[in-house]
């Protein structure tokens, strides 16, 4: 899909191209999502870019205004992670800030590749989406962003005046049926299963029930 800043695509969250991977982070009990006499069939969500915005609370909260009840947006391994094992969460936990202080939950969608990991030069133009070499190294990391904003997670220990609204999910990898998402003319089987097998066992590990 497009990526433009200040734009908000209404997406079914179930309609995913390609050959993608959810692992479902669901609250137990009741729903916390709010009636919404827009939406009364179940839950609903926007594809956002809340980073960069000028108005990131009130870009948020138009998408809550709207009747939805969670929004769809990136968490670039290539920007956490830039160096191996040093993590920058700033991005993300600005989007899960604004998404829970307006009644959403993320679904959370790890894509792209640190330099590091895909052994690209940053002077490709499309280097951040390589794949990486090898792909338990993003299975570790979509670990992460699981242990991190899952329940109990080191997100919601530091930010406990945020009420708790859990991932939607995690979606592993954004589109990569399509080249531009893929780095490569044109996306094969070859390079797109292993991004989806290994990283989901160590990933259900660390997911919260």
């Amino acid at each position: 899909m497009p990526r433009r800043f200040g734009t908000v695509a209404l997406t079914g969250l179930v309609a995913l191209a390609g050959l993608v991977a959810t692992i479902g982070i669901w609250l137990r009990g009741p729903s916390p999502y709010p009636h919404s006499a827009i939406f009364s069939q179940g839950p609903v969500g926007y594809s956002a870019h809340v980073v960069g915005q000028e108005d990131p609370a009130r870009y948020v909260e138009l998408i809550e205004n709207a009747g939805a009840t969670s929004l769809r947006t990136d968490v670039s391994w290539a920007s956490v992670e830039p160096t191996q094992g040093r993590f920058n969460w700033l991005g993300p936990d600005e989007v899960v800030s604004q998404a829970a202080s307006h009644h959403l939950s993320v679904l959370m969608v790890v894509d792209t590749s640190p330099a590091w990991a895909s052994g690209a030069s940053t002077l490709h133009g499309d280097w951040r989406w390589l794949p990486p070499r090898n792909p338990a190294a993003y299975g570790a990391f979509a670990a992460a962003v699981a242990a991190r904003y899952g329940a109990g997670g080191a997100f919601w220990r530091e930010h406990p005046h945020l009420p708790w609204y859990p991932p939607a999910g995690i979606e592993l990898w954004n589109e990569e049926n399509i080249t531009m998402f893929g780095a490569m003319n044109p996306p094969t089987q070859q390079h797109t299963l292993p991004w989806s097998r290994p990283p989901t066992p160590a990933s259900n590990r660390r997911t919260p029930k």
